[in-house]
């Protein structure tokens, strides 16, 4: 039995390798607290800011 190769068109863990690797470029030289604003950042302004808003997480004060 021969395995058949098909082309992808999308290569999900190649494109999840460099959005990682942009990521780490864009934070490596943040301190925590920044790296923790990026994040935050990030999130408010994509589509998961619904999802993220509607987990229940600790209030920044109580951390």
């Amino acid at each position: 039995m021969n395995p058949t190769k098909t082309e992808k068109a999308f290569d999900c863990l190649e494109f999840k390798q460099q959005v990682q690797e942009k990521i780490y470029e864009d934070i490596k030289s943040l301190s925590p607290a920044e790296q923790i604003a990026y994040f935050q950042d990030r999130i408010e302004n994509s589509n998961l800011r619904n999802w993220w808003q509607s987990i229940n997480l600790p209030k920044k004060d109580s951390i």
